[in-house]
């Protein structure tokens, strides 16, 4: 299959006229330089470009609402390892933001500095992860160094949480605990979430075609009697061809995906309410 230069989105209005949607470019090797959104009426609403090391990383982003000056720059740049260890935020009235990274490989912990140009604290995160690097710990401070947010979390064998603890700036404390049931292949048919009381405040249950596609979702938020159902069609080729969510029994909102002879999206119908939108990508290739 050849290698997607650019894919157009427009939509195609009642009377057969097409609209851009969206546009966005790719290098040779898939990463996305170019991305630009439109208005209904066909106007610019906003552009971000991107830059890419030799390993395919972005090391530059350039973001715009409107005009030829860039509202931000964001500049990456990465330790020996390949992991981030500062990001550099340009602004367009001419302050700029600093993120420095420190990690402790023996404490496997990343605290995440914020500063301005004067080197003025802006903000300090704090992450601790497990051995499969999954976070155990976030910690969001606020300039004067005071706890804006805290969490943590612990994981089953199956690397599910099971308990999240979750206090704000005011310190209140959320707890929840997360039941899971598996059928005979080890895939969750449904999951239990739990208050601090341990009783049952929301349920999730899924069901899986033969070929393993997840076609149903029903969410059932028993604080707010709420009862959500998505429903996905895949065709043989396991593309997901029709997409349906329903509120109750009432279906609020139906996705119908199209495909060309080579497997590429190329129409999507989408309805809400009384409104259809119809949106049509046109490629060019490498």
């Amino acid at each position: 299959m050849n290698k997607i230069k650019s894919i157009t989105t427009l939509v195609i209005e009642e009377n057969g006229s097409t609209t851009p949607a969206a546009y966005e470019e790719r290098d040779q090797e898939g990463n996305i330089t170019l991305l630009k959104n439109y208005t209904e009426k066909g106007g610019l609403d906003g552009m971000t470009l991107f830059e890419f090391d030799e390993k395919n990383r972005v090391i530059v982003e350039k973001q715009y609402s409107n005009g030829e000056s860039p509202d931000q720059v964001i500049k990456v740049n990465y330790n020996e390892s390949g992991k981030a260890h500062q990001i550099i935020v340009e602004y367009a009235d001419g302050s700029t933001s600093y993120k420095n990274y420190s990690r402790d490989e023996a404490e496997k912990s990343t605290t995440i500095e914020i500063v301005d140009q004067d080197n003025e604290l802006e903000g300090k995160e704090y992450r601790k992860f497990d051995s499969e690097n999954r976070i155990l710990e976030e910690t969001i401070f606020t300039d004067t160094g005071a706890i804006e947010t805290k969490a943590e979390y612990e994981y089953n064998d199956y690397g599910d949480i099971i308990e999240s603890v979750k206090v704000d700036d005011e310190g209140f404390e959320t707890v929840r605990f997360y039941d899971y049931y598996r059928d005979d292949q080890s895939r969750i048919n449904k999951v239990e979430m739990l208050n601090e009381d341990e009783n049952i405040i929301r349920v999730d249950e899924f069901e899986y075609d033969e070929r393993g596609n997840r076609i149903k979702h029903i969410m059932k938020n028993l604080e707010r009697g709420s009862l959500f159902v998505d429903i996905r069609a895949f065709d043989e080729n396991d593309r997901e061809i029709r997409f349906e969510r329903l509120m109750g029994d009432r279906p609020i909102q139906v996705i119908e995906s199209r495909y060309r002879a080579d497997g590429i999206l190329e129409e999507q119908e989408t309805r809400m309410g009384d409104g259809v939108i119809l949106n049509r990508f046109e490629y060019e290739f490498f």
